[in-house]
């Protein structure tokens, strides 16, 4: 059975309703078994009726760079950012997931600079060496997370990380995991930014996922397309 994963880390610009919204899309695009896991720092209270298997998280990892507690999951498992909006069935990514060997992981490739990025990530072995060694190299050598205005930056040692998917690519090609890019086992992966907004064309009819990354949020513009009534 494959675990669909998320992590809500309180303070910024995702709530509980992103993970009722991303709960209701999994329902309607997913038809194979599978069970919802949501990794957070919220109450029991503030995530009263929220439907999925939630799990503490523990470390108190900075906005995103909590999204490493999800490979404390062992695969096979699908992780998805709350700002990704499915309008299409994913079934190609999670049949993907079950094929992949112990040393592969599926990333999102960047839309611009064709960078991995973490926004998507599927794999179907044993990845907590990657939450294990990021603790253990911050509790050894000198670490520091900074605001910038692009992002939370942690300097470790000497060198320094834009954001959690720069460590975590440079952490697997260390260690000699393949990185399988989504868009090669997922067709209709668009970026809102770039494919929607910059381009100001319809939404294609073959797209199955919706990045949102940066800004505009996707609460604010649930109301311009109507391929996103359905999720508001």
């Amino acid at each position: 059975m494959n675990t669909i994963a998320f992590v809500l880390k309180s303070g910024g610009d995702y709530d509980v309703d992103y993970v009722h919204r991303l709960l209701r899309m999994v329902d309607l695009h997913v038809s194979r078994p599978h069970q919802c896991v949501l990794l957070t720092d919220l109450t029991a209270f503030a995530l009263d009726g929220i439907g999925c298997h939630v799990v503490d998280l523990r470390h108190d990892l900075p906005a995103w760079w909590s999204k490493l507690e999800v490979f404390r999951i062992m695969g096979p498992v699908l992780y998805l950012d709350l700002d990704t909006v499915l309008v299409g069935s994913i079934e190609p990514l999670l049949a993907a997931v079950h094929t992949l060997a112990t040393n592969e992981i599926i990333m999102l490739r960047g839309f611009r600079d064709l960078n991995f990025a973490s926004g998507i990530m599927g794999w179907n072995g044993d990845f907590t060496w990657l939450l294990s060694g990021l603790l253990d190299k911050m509790r050894s050598q000198r670490s520091t997370f900074s605001v910038l205005p692009r992002g939370i930056t942690l300097e470790l040692g000497d060198k320094r990380y834009r954001g959690d998917q720069n460590y975590i690519t440079e952490a697997l090609e260390d260690a000699g995991a393949r990185i399988i890019a989504v868009q090669t086992v997922q067709p209709g992966i668009i970026s809102y930014k770039h494919h929607v907004l910059r381009a100001g064309l319809p939404l294609p009819d073959d797209t199955s996922i919706v990045c949102f990354h940066g800004t505009p949020r996707p609460h604010e513009v649930l109301t311009q397309h109507d391929w996103m009534v359905p999720h508001a």
